[in-house]
């Protein structure tokens, strides 16, 4: 499927016509999931992005990279409510990689439930080398769009 993970379409359309605030795209960086999400995540945009991660897991994706680094600040309570969809993945052995910069990485890293769900890097690259469990973190990542069906 030239690269392409199978993943399904229902979010994408839900979200251009409902939530124009709000971006989630899902790619594949060397055969990992990157969701990457920017700006205000509402009540139907945390559905969709729930319905991502569960069909992700589903799929036998268990290691999946969720970059919020273009998330509203003021908008990180929903990592939250993901809780539950990220103990799916755990059930699994594996993880969610919660990728943020700055001062973010730090804020996230005090709310004790969340460092029990999610591990946090300060990059893709960072996310990429500790799921693969790599000696560094890789020059270049190659990456390709991603979609469900």
């Amino acid at each position: 499927m030239n690269g392409q993970m199978p993943i399904s379409i229902w979010g994408w359309a839900m979200l251009k016509e409902s939530e124009p605030g709000f971006e989630l795209r899902l790619k594949n960086a060397e055969g990992i999931p990157i969701l990457r999400l920017a700006g205000n995540v509402t009540s139907t945009a945390l559905k969709a992005v729930t319905f991502t991660l569960d069909k992700l897991v589903r799929a036998g994706h268990f290691n999946v990279i969720l970059n919020i680094d273009r998330v509203n600040s003021a908008n990180l309570r929903f990592l939250n409510a993901l809780c539950a969809s990220v103990r799916k993945f755990r059930e699994h052995h594996g993880v969610v990689e919660l990728v943020a910069t700055g001062d973010r990485v730090a804020q996230l890293m005090q709310a004790d439930k969340l460092a029990r769900f999610f591990r946090f890097s300060r990059s893709e690259q960072q996310a990429i080398s500790r799921i693969k469990r790599l000696a560094r973190c890789p020059d270049s990542v190659a990456e390709t769009d991603a979609r469900i069906i």
